[in-house]
């Protein structure tokens, strides 16, 4: 984990982009999976990047069971607030557990104001922690498609009726960012296992909306080796300016999966960086995972 530190040193030294003192930092991880490894490289780069919060975007369990609420007790170590919202692995009991947290904050279509950031949040609406139990194709049937995609049309209604402007969005799946588009300039999801930036379809007159899906910081647990190549753990650092509480840039750091060490961080300038904008009405629900 001391890679990362070394890393964070020379990437913040180049001349495309250096955060000032004030800048405004959060971690955003997800998809943890119940992998143990994650906890202990979480709370390096809290502490070797000044972190100021950090965001879950779901799926910190498999199996949303009562013995894996004790997997959890580990967000007090962070010491930095903690703001979390459930993704299809996790039950309700997980959220609770979650929220009996000192410093965390469980969102479900609610609001909060963290370091200075306003964040609105919801739920995944599914609990489908076992993918080989689901009904046949699940993840794209028509009742799926609509709790989905539901679950961001209430977000986005909540948000639109809130008297501050909400600064960042949560969601599990990316599916449920499409109705998010213009309330906000960024939402953040997991669920994919993948890295992916878009920019949401335009809504006419509306603010810009960027959406940053992050790959699996606990390497998606044992799913992670089912494939030849260990699946990488990742999360990303967010800069924010602390004025205009906009993106600035991000880093993405990976850590090779389960049994090995590489660490790599590709830092992105936000100015510089600007994706296409997406097609159609937005991704569809992928296969719970």
């Amino acid at each position: 984990m001391a890679n990362v530190s070394r890393i964070y040193t020379t990437v913040s030294g180049l001349p495309v982009y250096e955060p000032a003192e004030d800048t405004t930092r959060i971690l955003h991880v997800s998809d943890l999976h119940l992998n143990p490894t994650a906890w202990p490289m979480m709370r390096t780069v809290v502490e070797q990047f000044g972190i100021d919060a950090v965001i879950d975007t779901g799926d910190i369990t498999d199996w949303g069971s009562e013995p894996e609420a004790s997997y959890v007790a580990s967000i007090g170590l962070l010491k930095v607030p903690y703001v979390y919202i459930r993704g299809n692995h996790d039950s309700a009991a997980t959220g609770t557990a979650v929220a009996r947290q000192s410093n965390a904050i469980v969102l479900d279509n609610s609001i909060t104001t963290v370091a200075g950031m306003t964040i609105g949040g919801i739920g995944d609406p599914r609990f489908t922690p076992d993918k080989e139990t689901s009904p046949s194709g699940s993840g794209a049937s028509k009742q799926t498609i609509e709790q989905v995609i539901g679950a961001g049309e209430r977000l986005a209604a909540t948000i639109r009726e809130s008297h501050q402007p909400v600064d960042i969005a949560l969601v599990h799946d990316p599916a449920s960012a499409g109705a998010l588009s213009g309330t906000c300039p960024l939402v953040l999801a997991g669920h994919t296992h993948q890295r992916t930036v878009d920019v949401l379809p335009q809504v006419p007159g509306a603010t810009t909306t960027r959406l940053l899906v992050e790959g699996s910081t606990g390497g998606a647990g044992l799913r992670g080796l089912e494939k030849e190549e260990p699946l990488p753990l990742a999360m990303s650092v967010l800069y924010f300016d602390k004025d205009t509480r906009t993106l600035q840039a991000y880093d993405d750091i990976k850590v090779g999966g389960t049994g090995q060490s590489q660490v790599t961080l590709e830092r992105k300038v936000v100015d510089a960086d600007t994706p296409a904008p997406a097609e159609g009405q937005g991704p569809r629900p992928t296969p719970t995972r």
